[in-house]
């Protein structure tokens, strides 16, 4: 089974993905206090968390210890205050990195400081042009990034030192009413600076396309965990296309966190963590006993975590998987 998409130059078949073997992963629950955890990034051995139901927004964890290291951060638009904040993944091991949205604030926190009250931060503005964004990354020539208004187009590649703008265009052949669906081409990026590579992964569309820094789509792949998620005349609907998807990347390699069940069972039932290097090859697949929201690799460990709802206490609970 295949279609076509139509890229920036020759089409690219799109292929259904063949799963391999799974290796079964079993979450384990660690000592970290419960809470509305949205997000979460590794940073050598501190783990970053974000909430949204406490007076702080971050947590930071030493995930030898389970020790709490600092809390902070407010809602608001004073000093220290936040937004909308993402982390942004720089694979800067010294740094945690925030994009606050819709200031278009870049937020930079050096690690050997936080754990101090008053940490030094830095920070400054991106400009008009990269206001309301759900997708952020940076390279040291590069701002990759996506619009929560784009329409037709996927995201855009500013060169930072041309200070051109180029928007990828993408339109996968579905059948969707705009108006019922306008998140339809809603995604997650990776990106790799090493292989200058871009990984986008569509939470409603069942797709993962990898593209170049130039926005010419190489790879494409469909997921599918049922024959009728085969049929691509199909009318977009809740119930027929795959919902949970999330992207985590490292020098190395790109995990795709995968819930193939619909909207209505986000969260619930088992995940796959999908293996992949950055020239599109899928090397591993992890089959966990439960689906966490996110996760964050550590690749020297050979550890997840991952975020997981607590029906006990209707929070989200740290939980770590040993991939082997």
């Amino acid at each position: 089974m295949a279609f076509y998409i139509a890229a920036c130059n020759a089409p690219v078949k799109t292929e259904e993905l063949r799963l391999l073997s799974s290796s079964s992963i079993k979450g384990e629950k660690i000592p970290v206090s419960e809470r509305c955890y949205e997000e979460g990034i590794l940073i050598d051995s501190i783990l970053i968390l974000k909430e949204s139901c406490s007076e702080s927004i971050f947590y930071a964890y030493n995930i030898y210890t389970n020790e709490e290291i600092c809390k902070w951060g407010r809602l608001g638009r004073g000093s220290g205050e936040f937004n909308y904040p993402m982390f942004v993944s720089t694979l800067n091991r010294d740094t945690l990195t925030i994009y606050d949205s819709p200031t278009a604030n870049l937020i930079q926190i050096p690690l050997r400081d936080i754990d101090r009250k008053k940490y030094l931060q830095t920070q400054r503005n991106l400009g008009s042009g990269m206001l309301f964004l759900y997708n952020f990354h940076l390279t040291d020539s590069l701002y990759i990034f996506t619009p929560i208004e784009a329409d037709e187009g996927l995201f855009s590649i500013y060169n930072r030192k041309t200070e051109k703008v180029f928007h990828v265009p993408y339109k996968p052949d579905y059948e969707y009413n705009k108006e019922d669906r306008k998140d339809v081409y809603y995604h997650h990026l990776s990106i790799s600076p090493k292989y200058k590579t871009i990984l986008a992964a569509f939470q409603y569309l069942n797709l993962i396309n990898f593209y170049n820094f130039d926005g010419e789509l190489k790879k494409s792949y469909t997921l599918s965990h049922s024959p009728e998620e085969n049929n691509y005349n199909l009318y977009i609907t809740e119930e027929t296309i795959l919902q949970s998807i999330q992207t985590y990347s490292t020098n190395e390699k790109v995990y795709i966190l995968w819930n193939g069940n619909p909207m209505k069972t986000e969260f619930v039932g088992t995940s796959k963590i999908l293996v992949f290097s950055w020239q599109g090859d899928l090397e591993k697949v992890y089959e966990l006993n439960n689906c966490p929201r996110f996760i964050t690799i550590d690749e020297h460990s050979g550890n997840a975590f991952g975020a997981v709802f607590s029906e006990k206490t209707e929070m989200m609970e740290i939980q770590k998987y040993i991939l082997n």
